[in-house]
């Protein structure tokens, strides 16, 4: 999953070539290395069909064992779940629907918004279309969609000085407002 969000991040960055330099292919094969090592070393001990019939239903079947309605479900509360999980800072990530505030946020720190945002995209689809899967599995994705959340604070900061009280007293209530979403959240969702 990470090495994706790497490949989705050069390729965004029109630096494509570098995947195949020796360097790059060289610390893809140290990387995956030890995975290969340990599926070797579990099918000595289990047997090949053995391991691919567990990988099968481990990775590929979990989660779909639910109807078109639980589907349906899902899709629609998860990235309400995410944003949950990862609250109160993450309700800051629903202010980049603004293209204004989303040009904002990526010419103040344009690579890190931008690898984060690529690994967001390139991640997050693997958990929410997969099906009835747990919020727990988006736990790699969770630290960049807080990263995000705290380059929207910044730049709300920012924005906050030149514009005047008017926006850091919003920031204040915005800020008292997130931590009761969080402790209500708690309370009804249990995250």
């Amino acid at each position: 999953f990470f090495y994706a969000t790497i490949v989705a991040y050069l390729l965004w960055q029109q630096r494509g070539r570098e995947l195949f330099t020796i360097s790059h292919l060289l610390a893809l094969f140290i990387a995956i290395l030890p995975i290969i090592s340990w599926f070797i070393l579990l099918a000595n001990q289990v047997g090949w069909i053995a391991l691919w019939q567990n990988l099968f239903y481990e990775v590929i079947l979990r989660g779909n064992g639910i109807n078109s309605k639980q589907y349906l479900q899902h899709i629609l509360l998860y990235p309400l779940q995410l944003i949950i999980a990862c609250a109160p800072f993450s309700l800051l990530l629903i202010a980049l629907i603004k293209a204004k505030f989303r040009h904002a946020v990526l010419a103040q720190n344009s690579h890190i918004s931008q690898f984060a945002i690529a690994a967001i995209l390139t991640n997050l689809p693997l958990y929410w279309f997969k099906g009835n899967l747990a919020i727990r599995y988006c736990l790699p994705i969770m630290p960049f969609l807080l990263l995000l959340a705290a380059l929207c604070y910044k730049t709300l900061l920012t924005h906050a000085r030149t514009m005047g009280h008017n926006l850091l007293r919003w920031l204040v209530r915005f800020n008292v407002m997130l931590y009761w979403l969080r402790f209500l959240a708690v309370l009804v969702f249990g995250v």
